[in-house]
């Protein structure tokens, strides 16, 4: 078992990102490839080993190496056990809350204790190495030396009794609330607030909780029945607004404003603005609606931006983003559920005035971020369309994304369900690196164009469902469901961003959609700029509709030349209303005429993959399915999309039979 390892990111952060020189090593070559002896010497790292509940605590595996293995976060398989197994998501019911799987991990200590979490990495000839790290969880009641108690209604019954200094420091009006936060300081010492939830809220009118320069823990939180609840009344606005701090937690809050998205009234009003030095901050257990912008985090510098967590949270009814992240170094969004309201007034060619203009987060610049088992909706944004033109998740860059996880999700809605893009800031020429997007679940509705939209190249994409019911197509616009992964770009045109590979691997894409558009027939992958290197491995794509313009096969290459640099093979197509496979700039192939000018897809077939029931959105196999026990054995693919372990001879597709 290798030793455990820690980082301090004030003095050492960098040293852990890559060095990038234009030129990558996307895949195994030669003798470049681990075997059945290949030594794991896993590492598990934290900033965070010790601090009151709840807790929160990011975990990093990337360090992790393979005798012969140029890229094992890749290739290989994480798990990570956290040692809580009483542990639970509020906002996520079923999913185990105490591992993880992916090598940046994240998790929150609710009970004061010692525990020790332990990364099992292994790869698929079973050779695997473990690391841990203790974790020191303190009793509130204890570490906290000032704890103020606040009761709007003056009863302060059953108000908890705190050892610290400050026990008795009562409060029960806001502008005492406001007056505490105005005299924190640097070296005020580790502080506590707790409202009183369940029969009173503290309405905040015009007034901003301005808790900056802080080095010390301090807790917003919520004691009796409940979470307690803070109101903005008329001004827009943030609650929160806090920089050149470390260590804010708001835990078990309810924050609501008064923007209504179903007709657009109401004020924009923040629930957090962050300016820069921020970091180690815990957003748990909080309920946010009716606001502008949820969360903001604005800092950029990797060395003072970091570990800001946004866990288990109910995010709904907002005006601009769930959250918003200018950095993106060493955090999450996890365990949340981000669902913008259903009635969502959409309007046309229109942006900020009234109707919400994005989606659930954006993160900017993400380098060892975690984007894990959260449940998101989105069905709002302008467009000159009328579309909702933000996806679920938006990967906006303006750096290149590196050792970031995108995992377990259930993506719905959105003119994308994910994007990953250039951000407004800037233009990064590289490729992402070890960029993990697995095991998601990506639905359509009436407005979702695509499920994956990238001008990056470089990210591996796995174990994915894509999801396209017959739902019809947008209310207004001119689009429909034309991809599960579109590849574009007008501004990264750089050839170390074009030339790095993309591995796309055992996805099952299900449409059974009717509506037919013949300008944008459904491909799986679609090129429109020119991107030249794709990796399609033991993919599903199912297309029953009834009308040929429906399709457009597996693959869609919109510029002179891009397929002669696709590797492609053991793939199901099966689309009965069509012959095209591949649709090479306008010349349509089928699946023998691409064979014979390829050499690729030799065990690629057009089928019927038998699912159990394509309706249920599954992607189930029957036990007689072609799909079954055909895949290639890929490094990397050891579970499914459900978390089962694949065959020694994987399936084709998401879902291994089971």
């Amino acid at each position: 078992m290798a030793n455990p390892t820690t980082q301090d990111f004030r003095s050492g952060i960098r040293k852990i990102l890559p060095n990038f020189d234009g030129t990558f090593n996307n895949a195994y070559s030669g003798g470049d490839k681990p075997n059945a002896s290949a030594a794991i010497t896993a590492v598990l790292a934290t900033l965070i080993t010790a601090g009151p509940a709840p807790l929160g605590v990011m975990f990093d595996a990337s360090e992790t190496t393979q005798v012969g293995n140029p890229n094992p976060k890749e290739f290989l398989s994480y798990q990570i056990d956290y040692g809580d197994p009483g542990s639970v998501l509020e906002n996520r019911p079923g999913v185990d809350a105490n591992q993880s799987n992916g090598f940046i991990g994240r998790h929150v200590y609710n009970t004061p204790g010692l525990y020790t979490a332990t990364v099992t990495v292994t790869d698929r000839f079973g050779n695997t190495d473990s690391a841990t790290v203790d974790i020191t969880v303190e009793d509130p009641d204890v570490y906290y030396t000032d704890t103020y108690i606040m009761a709007e209604d003056g009863n302060f019954t059953g108000a908890p009794s705190p050892s610290g200094a400050g026990v008795g420091n009562n409060l029960t009006t806001t502008a005492e609330l406001d007056s505490l936060f105005a005299a924190m300081s640097a070296t005020s010492p580790p502080t506590r607030i707790l409202m009183k939830g369940g029969v009173s809220s503290v309405v905040l009118d015009g007034q901003q909780l301005d808790p900056r320069n802080r080095d010390n823990y301090l807790m917003l939180g919520s004691w009796g029945t409940g979470k307690a609840s803070l109101v903005m009344d008329s001004i827009k606005d943030d609650y929160l607004f806090f920089g050149d701090m470390q260590k804010f937690v708001v835990d078990n809050v309810t924050i609501v404003g008064n923007y209504n998205p179903t007709d657009g009234t109401g004020n924009w009003v923040g629930a957090f603005f962050a300016l820069a030095n921020s970091n180690l901050n815990l957003t748990h257990r909080c309920n946010l609606s009716g606001l502008g912008l949820n969360q903001y985090y604005a800092g950029t510098d990797p060395l003072t931006d970091y570990h800001n967590m946004t866990y288990d949270c109910s995010i709904s009814d907002w005006a601009d983003y769930g959250r918003l992240d200018a950095g993106g170094e060493f955090g999450c969004v996890a365990g949340c559920s981000i669902k913008q309201n259903p009635a969502t007034v959409t309007l046309d060619g229109t942006k900020g005035i009234g109707s919400p203009d994005h989606g659930p987060m954006r993160i900017a610049r993400p380098a060892r971020f975690n984007i894990q088992d959260n449940d998101l909706f989105n069905n709002a944004g302008w467009s000159s369309g009328g579309l909702a033109h933000q996806p679920c998740i938006r990967i906006g860059t303006s750096a290149t994304p590196v050792n970031t996880v995108v995992s377990d999700n259930i993506c719905e809605g959105g003119y994308n369900n994910m994007e990953l893009v250039v951000a407004n800031s800037g233009v990064t020429a590289n490729g992402a690196t070890s960029l993990i997007i697995e095991r998601n679940k990506f639905k359509a509705t009436a407005n979702t164009e695509t499920a994956f939209t990238t001008c990056y190249g470089g990210y591996v994409f796995r174990n994915n469902l894509m999801i396209k019911s017959d739902n019809g197509g947008p209310p207004l616009g001119t689009g429909s469901y034309s991809a599960g992964i579109m590849a574009y770009s007008v501004a990264i045109n750089d050839p170390s961003n074009l030339s790095a590979v993309s591995k796309i691997y055992n996805n099952t894409l299900i449409s059974t959609a009717t509506t037919v558009n013949v300008v944008d027939q459904l491909s799986f992958v679609r090129v429109n700029t020119v991107f030249t290197q794709f990796d399609l491995k033991n993919n599903i794509v199912y297309i029953a509709s009834t009308d040929p313009a429906q399709s457009g096969g597996l693959f869609k290459m919109r510029h002179a030349g891009g397929m002669a640099n696709v590797s492609e093979d053991n793939n199901i197509l099966y689309a009965p209303d069509i012959t095209t496979f591949v649709d090479d700039n306008g010349s349509f192939q089928t699946l023998a005429a691409w064979r014979t000018a390829s050499s690729q897809g030799a065990s690629s077939s057009t089928a019927d993959p038998l699912f159990v029931d394509p309706a249920n959105e599954d992607g189930a196999l029957q036990t007689t399915s072609p799909a079954r026990n055909s895949g290639l054995v890929l490094d990397g693919l050891i579970k499914d999309l459900n978390q089962v372990n694949r065959d020694s001879q994987p399936d084709v597709g998401a879902v291994e039979y089971v």
